[in-house]
């Protein structure tokens, strides 16, 4: 995993299962615009937006797009919880 993207305050329960919040930063490799063009479309269960560029983003979402996979695909993207990193 990326030691740019981090998690900046402990998973909490969405309802679906447990997500962490990541912070994007330059070298992640996670763009604001590639999030929210998935979010807008609905892709991925339990992806919310925080505040500035803070995204609550589950682990597999998180790992599937640094491989450069397609997230959408992913079948239970909202059950895994965001490792620290």
């Amino acid at each position: 995993m990326d030691e740019t993207a981090r998690p900046t305050e402990p998973p909490e329960p969405n309802g679906k299962g447990l997500i962490g919040v990541v912070e994007l930063s330059r070298g992640s490799g996670l763009s604001p615009g590639t999030i929210r063009y998935h979010l807008e479309r609905g892709d991925w269960p339990g992806l919310r937006v925080g505040r500035g560029q803070q995204w609550r983003v589950p682990r597999t979402v998180l790992e599937a797009l640094q491989r450069g996979d397609d997230p959408a695909k992913l079948k239970e993207p909202a059950r895994n919880v965001l490792d620290m990193v």
